[in-house]
């Protein structure tokens, strides 16, 4: 279950990243990308979760906020 919502997740992240490309000064794109890479860390760290080290959950889990940060920060900074 995990593996179809992290290649669904992965799908539409390629998809936001060509748009994003596409449009530069979209904030609202940017943010959905950095939103949806949270998800993508998120669903890593839960897949891995049983094999990985502590370092490797922690650094995930770091990076997972620090997207769903910027993800909220573009959204705000859109306006």
């Amino acid at each position: 279950m995990i593996m179809i919502l992290l290649a669904a997740a992965l799908v539409a992240y390629v998809i936001l990243l060509i748009l994003r490309r596409r449009n530069k000064d979209n904030k609202v794109i940017a943010g959905t990308v950095q939103i949806v890479q949270g998800i993508l860390w998120i669903l890593i760290v839960i897949d891995g979760w049983s094999e990985s080290h502590m370092f490797t959950k922690i650094a995930c889990i770091i990076i997972a906020v620090l997207s769903f940060a910027a993800g909220i920060g573009a959204f705000l900074k859109r306006k």
